[in-house]
């Protein structure tokens, strides 16, 4: 596709984050990558580093980052976020938070506070690495950047880290924008639930 889908693409791989429970080279994963691939275009359409095996590793990348926001909504302090985050299988997801618990402790070595504006920083910058060398004039003196979904979804999640507005579902956990009054996803299956669960409740 060349331009990213409406809804934001990072919650298309934050779905595909839920079958990396099964290996890459499994047929539920790759029939799952291929629905997404399907949505959202490809990692890369420059033809290198789009078989099973990158798929699986982004959307384990994503859901880290996407389970990382809502820890940080609920506890309000990088550290405490991390540490609250149990790596659910090995993998990219474990790695991601190895990474940022130990950048935290050498930034709290040196007297640093650490804080989600080094994840920020470091999500735009992987994001316009991509984009940057693609950058192309029209003649009508438009500038476009034919690139993967893998460069977009890394800019929409750190613009997410930046953005008030994402919520997160009670019935599946998937992050979401909206108006204030909506309460769960665009799934019907969720927001069913959540009425029901609400009406029991009452």
């Amino acid at each position: 596709m060349p331009v990213p889908a409406p809804q934001h693409l990072y919650m298309e791989l934050y779905d595909l984050f839920r079958a990396t429970a099964h290996p890459p080279e499994s047929r539920h994963f790759a029939n799952a990558a291929r629905r997404t691939a399907m949505r959202v275009g490809l990692l890369d359409p420059y033809g290198t580093g789009d078989d099973l095996a990158a798929w699986h590793e982004f959307a384990q990348e994503v859901g880290f980052f996407v389970d990382l926001l809502r820890a940080l909504q609920d506890l309000g302090d990088l550290e405490a976020a991390l540490e609250a985050m149990s790596p659910p299988w090995p993998g990219a997801y474990g790695r991601h938070r190895d990474r940022w618990q130990n950048w935290c402790r050498q930034a709290r070595l040196v007297g640093m506070t650490p804080a989600p504006d080094r994840i920020v920083r470091e999500l735009y910058q992987a994001g316009f690495r991509e984009i940057l060398p693609h950058l192309e004039h029209t003649p009508d003196g438009r500038v476009k950047a034919p690139v993967g979904s893998r460069a977009w979804v890394r800019l929409e999640l750190a613009q997410a880290f930046t953005e008030r507005r994402v919520r997160f579902c009670p019935v599946c956990g998937a992050p979401f924008l909206g108006r204030a009054d909506r309460e769960t996803c665009r799934s019907d299956r969720c927001r069913k639930a959540w009425y029901r669960k609400k009406k029991r409740s009452k």
